[in-house]
Order: structure tokens, then sequence, then C-alpha cells
């Protein structure tokens, strides 16, 4: 078996990695949208809280399952391959979420759901054992859950007004 590259050794290499680089670039659009350089969409705020909960706080959030999940629950690490179509699926999120005028509500949505279901099932449910890593669990099943609310809440169907949602 071979070794992974050092990014996809641990989670959190590659994922603290997206967040801080994420974190920027929000961060520079959403200061370029309220200065009226970049276009802003008609719900900013709900765009925007969505990015840093799902977006940049989900990238942190599977850096650090990923790291101590392994502690937690007994289980292997995620890596590799693995741990590869976790980014790519983390990165798509974002890319459908930012194109999703084009590409409408139903493929943002789907996107970004599997990658949080995708790292749940990767944590996986802990043993029995561990008390503190079943209540962490259920709290990352509840913000997954979190998801689906914010796509239920935007106006119109499959799609048809979300630019109001994205930028």
């Amino acid at each position: 078996m071979s070794t992974p590259p050092r990014l996809l050794a641990y989670g959190f290499r590659s994922f603290f990695l997206l967040a801080a680089g994420y974190g920027a670039v929000a961060g520079l659009y959403w200061a370029g949208a309220l200065s009226g350089i970049m276009p802003l969409p008609d719900r900013a705020i709900d765009w925007h809280a969505f990015e840093m909960v799902f977006g940049f706080a989900g990238a942190g959030l599977a850096g650090f399952l990923l790291t101590a999940a392994p502690d937690f629950t007994g289980t292997r690490p995620v890596t590799g391959k693995a741990l590869l179509i976790l980014i790519v699926l983390w990165l798509a999120g974002r890319l459908a979420l930012w194109a999703s005028g084009w590409l409408g509500l139903l493929t943002a949505a789907v996107t970004n759901l599997t990658f949080l279901g995708l790292l749940i099932a990767y944590v996986g449910p802990p043993s029995g054992r561990m008390r503190a890593a079943a209540t962490a669990y259920s709290c990352i099943c509840c913000w997954r859950c979190g998801g689906p609310s914010y796509w239920y809440s935007c106006p119109g169907p499959a799609g048809s007004n979300w630019r109001r949602c994205a930028p």
C-alpha cells in the first residue's frame, strides 16, 4: 500500500487549508459586494450565513473531525482517495453555490448535502463506549439537517429564483 501525498494523509491538512483560503476569498467577495464592486445577491445575508456555516466552518469542522474521529471512535483515519473525494465534493459544493444561477437550486443543494452526508458516513457512528463522541456525532447530524432547511427557504421552485440566494 502506497503512502498518500501529504495533503491527503490527514484531514486537517487539506480542510484547514481550504477553510483558510475560502475564508479569504469569501471575505474579499463580501467586501467587494458591500462596496458595490461585485454583484450582491438579493438575499445577501442568507448567502453569507450559509457560506460561513456550511462552507467555511464546514471545511474547518471536516478537518477537525477527520483528524479527531479515529481517536474518539477507534476507527481508521480517512486518507488518500476517500479524503480526495471529500475535498472534491466540498469544492464542488462551493462552486455549485456560486454558479447556482446557472446550475439551479437542485444541483447546488445535492452537491452540498452529499458532502455533509459523506462526511458523516466517513466519521461513522461512534461505539457505545465513547459518550462524548456520540454527543458530537449527534450534533453533526443535526448540523447537516440545517442544510435542507436553508435550501427549502429559498424562494421559487427548484432554482427558478435561486439567483436571489447566491451571488
